[in-house]
């Protein structure tokens, strides 16, 4: 069994961390445009019936959505937090008699 094909029947292993090396070196194949790794692709997905490879893509893409959706949750809240300070120090800069610039160095220290 060459490369990519054991590449590709790895690619619907039990463990993630098997898949997703597996995945990686068939895109790394892929890359190249070599044209054998494209036709050994194609007749692995045309001669056998595994579906498997597609699940495990699935459930990689899932992931990476699942992962977005909480990177956006801590941006949003990253966000948040620094409007709340923006609006703290302009309060108090407002009712300190000093600038605003003053303020925050003061809340720096």
């Amino acid at each position: 069994m060459g490369c990519t094909e054991k590449a590709l029947s790895l690619s619907a292993h039990p463990s993630s961390d098997v898949r997703t090396s597996a995945m990686r070196l068939l895109l790394t194949l892929l890359q190249t445009g070599n044209e054998e790794v494209q036709q050994a692709v194609h007749d692995y997905f045309v001669n056998t019936k595994d579906t498997r490879i597609f699940k495990a893509a699935h459930d990689v893409m899932m992931a990476c959505m699942e992962s977005l959706k909480d990177f956006k949750k801590s941006l949003k809240s990253v966000k948040k937090g620094s409007q709340q300070k923006n609006e703290a120090l302009g309060w108090l800069a407002a009712n300190s008699g000093k600038d605003r610039a003053a303020v925050k160095k003061e809340s720096e220290e």
